[in-house]
């Protein structure tokens, strides 16, 4: 398949399949963002192809970066021949492809059509797989589970490859003096936050502490989120120490001034751990869960179990005791350092063979 003139740019070239939407959220292509932005560090650019959420992640995207809409179904034979030409056209030889619709037949076609692929998944959410590099950046990660991968494939398995942006990587800090009590809360459930957790977790924020002791808290309104105009109106009957904030540009601001968070087990899960604040996770999807066991099992992050089934008192008791309890706090703060480093990265695009200084990527 022949590149089309006038598209291909100087230096080196990576493609982004992914997805973003209220159903699937913006987890799949906010670590496609930040892979692209550190490889676009290196020298390279990057395009999204995208077939779900185009519009919102082409505003996502910096300068270094285009972005193509696809008008097919996800996962399709079409999707990845459109993808491969697309991909081919600007002349990039390495595609990732993150969502749980692609696996070992859409990263076969790709292959075949003359790319290299990167594969990112969750616990072998997509199923199979026929990538030449397979990324799975989760805590308890294991080859096991994606046994029927080929012999070709090579792993970056762990939380040592997680991928985080520029934004948290440049201003993590090291951590602050644990207050004695928990000053500041952050409720953060990730871009959509379809089931509404927000409101759940705002509602047990007052049973829990009454509405004049309740911590200086900010939740966060995703971009995706469905039910912005609810919580705005509950937001403003809880009163001046409950602020939302709609789409925030200012994550690591928002990481940094909080002592204590309640999050719903996506990527913000680790972002909270480079920042080493103590979490409560509420996760309500299916790959939430395992992060927030493993989180649970290191001491990082309190895990509340299911969303489905946990009870807003069950959320206020967890808060109250985790506000009040300095010392459990301090232990989770460091453990959850230990958990991120912040450089996985720059290990991904060094698997990848694109070093600090680009050079022309080997295949997998």
């Amino acid at each position: 398949m022949p590149p089309a003139s006038g598209l291909q740019a100087s230096g080196p070239r990576l493609a982004l399949r992914t997805d973003a939407g209220v159903s699937i959220g913006a987890g799949h292509a906010m670590r496609c963002l930040a892979l692209a932005e550190a490889f676009a560090e290196r020298g390279g650019r990057s395009t999204f192809i995208v077939a779900e959420g185009a519009s919102w992640v082409s505003s996502r995207s910096a300068a270094a970066h285009d972005c193509c809409a696809l008008a097919c179904e996800p996962g399709s034979t079409l999707d990845a021949q459109n993808s491969a030409r697309e991909a081919l056209a600007r002349g990039a030889s390495w595609i990732v492809v993150d969502g749980y619709r692609f696996g070992a037949r859409y990263e076969a076609e790709l292959r075949d059509l003359g790319l290299s692929v990167l594969a990112i998944d969750d616990h072998a959410q997509a199923g199979a797989h026929g990538a030449d590099v397979l990324l799975d950046q989760n805590l308890g990660a294991k080859r096991e589970a994606y046994a029927s991968t080929p012999a070709h494939t090579r792993f970056l398995l762990g939380s040592e490859y997680v991928m985080l942006r520029k934004e948290l990587r440049l201003l993590a800090h090291q951590g602050h003096p644990t207050p004695e009590r928990a000053q500041h809360v952050l409720v953060t459930m990730g871009a959509a936050d379809e089931p509404n957790l927000t409101a759940r977790v705002l509602a047990a924020m007052t049973s829990a502490f009454g509405a004049a002791a309740t911590p200086r808290t900010i939740a966060v309104c995703g971009p995706l989120n469905p039910h912005r105009a609810d919580l705005e109106q509950l937001v403003r009957s809880m009163g001046s120490r409950v602020e939302l904030k709609v789409d925030a540009a200012n994550m690591a601001e928002l990481l940094t001034w909080a002592d204590v968070a309640v999050a719903a087990g996506g990527s913000t899960c680790w972002e909270l751990c480079l920042f080493g604040v103590p979490q409560l996770v509420l996760p309500w999807a299916a790959n939430q869960q395992p992060i927030a066991r493993a989180l649970a099992a290191r001491g990082a992050a309190i895990d509340l179990g299911p969303a489905d089934v946990c009870q807003e008192g069950a959320i206020a008791g967890a808060l109250r005791a985790l506000v009040a309890d300095q010392e459990r706090r301090s232990q989770m703060a460091a453990a959850a350092r230990a958990t991120i480093d912040g450089r996985g990265v720059e290990r991904v695009l060094d698997a990848l063979g694109f070093g600090a200084s680009p050079c022309a990527p080997r295949r997998g």
